[in-house]
């Protein structure tokens, strides 16, 4: 036969659902917690360089695996390439600060016109090889940034619209 709870049973059982609702909240806290935690470090592990990639400690440890052109001599001290393209007016670096803050510049003149033709070179070898050409929006969710490894690493150096 089945007996039948009193009154003090259910609310004894009442209390005790109570307080066991409360402890899974606050397990589910915690968990979620430590789920956002494992994540954020998982984000942060590299990709895992192939099997045969060399390990080197620094760059002394480098292991040259093929040389293609012997850096050419010159008998005058080469410039770099942001002197170059100052000297020729082809960039603007304070230009490109004033813009786009630190590390930006503005492609001028012959540069803006090379970097263009770099560009269209490209593509139309592209197409070429059967590759279809798409413009994708400049503004991105953040899970396409994630997608291309750009986050977590770089999410302090991202503007937010």
């Amino acid at each position: 036969s089945k007996e039948l709870a009193t009154a003090e049973d259910k609310e004894s059982l009442k209390a005790k659902l109570s307080e066991n609702k409360s402890k899974i909240n606050e397990q589910s806290v915690k968990v979620n917690a430590l789920e956002n935690e494992l994540e954020e470090i998982a984000h942060a592990i590299p990709n895992i360089p192939d099997e045969c990639v060399p390990v080197g400690e620094d760059e002394d440890e480098n292991v040259e695996l093929k040389k293609v052109l012997n850096p050419p001599s010159f008998d005058f001290t080469p410039k770099e390439h942001f002197e170059l393209g100052e000297s020729l007016n082809w960039l603007d670096f304070v230009r490109g600060v004033k813009i786009s803050q630190s590390r930006f510049c503005v492609l001028k003149n012959e540069g803006a016109l090379l970097s263009r033709a770099l560009v269209n070179y490209m593509i139309d070898f592209n197409r070429s090889h059967g590759f279809e050409f798409v413009n994708v929006p400049f503004l991105v969710n953040g899970a396409t940034m994630f997608g291309t490894g750009q986050l977590p690493k770089f999410k302090e150096d991202m503007y937010k619209v």
